[in-house]
């Protein structure tokens, strides 16, 4: 005995929450429907109403991707609508912070961080040297250098994001503390701190709405 199915195409397939590694794809239809991403099945969909959607994960970022929706008919999935949708570039690093630079004798060194996603790489480039993390420039003459991280994922890279650091022979004061005592309607401000080094030659103190001194 044979059926005759209604089974009517899927509609109004919609892109949504693009990302640089996954996407959202909804579709209308009143039958159950199978996901395929190219030419792997990746996901059955039952009836849920007749609006539904799909969540695509761990995809490469800037790939367009071909999205079929077949919807199920008697017993086999025959009726089909197709879609393509492009991820987005690849994230740049975030949080890039310059944490510790240090004076060691005769050189510099500067420890670099940011936040990091599982499945990507990165590079750091500082004047024009390519690494990979983790990463501490080592080495480094007195001077202003400005630091530079991109993220790679396959062929595929993100924009430089970056940051300006100093490198000084000049140890910071230690132990700084700030004291208060009323005057009146006014108040008195002593700073004390530990000298970092016998060389240095002098000290500058400033703050808001304080005028700097220089001892």
């Amino acid at each position: 005995m044979e059926f005759n199915v209604d089974c009517p195409i899927p509609t109004e397939l919609t892109p949504s929450n693009i990302t640089d590694n996954g996407f959202t794809i909804s579709w209308t239809s009143s039958a159950d429907c199978q996901v395929i991403l190219g030419s792997n099945v990746v996901g059955e969909v039952t009836t849920n109403g007749s609006s539904k959607t799909y969540t695509f994960t761990g995809l490469n970022p800037e790939t367009t991707y071909n999205v079929t929706i077949k919807a199920k008919c008697g017993t086999g999935y025959v009726e089909q609508a197709s879609i393509t949708v492009t991820t987005a570039p690849l994230s740049a690093p975030t949080n890039l912070k310059v944490v510790n630079t240090v004076w060691q004798s005769t050189s510099g060194t500067a420890t670099i961080t940011w936040d990091t996603i599982g499945g990507i790489t990165y590079e750091v480039d500082t004047a024009g040297n390519t690494k990979t993390i983790p990463y501490v420039e080592t080495g480094l003459a007195v001077g202003n250098y400005t630091v530079k991280v991109r993220a790679k994922k396959g062929d595929k890279y993100s924009d430089w994001v970056s940051m300006p650091y100093t490198i000084s022979n000049t140890p910071a004061p230690k132990n700084p503390q700030v004291k208060y005592a009323q005057n009146g309607n006014a108040y008195n401000v002593t700073v004390t701190w530990t000298e970092g080094s016998a060389t240095n030659s002098g000290w500058t103190v400033n703050g808001n709405n304080v005028n700097t001194k220089s001892y």
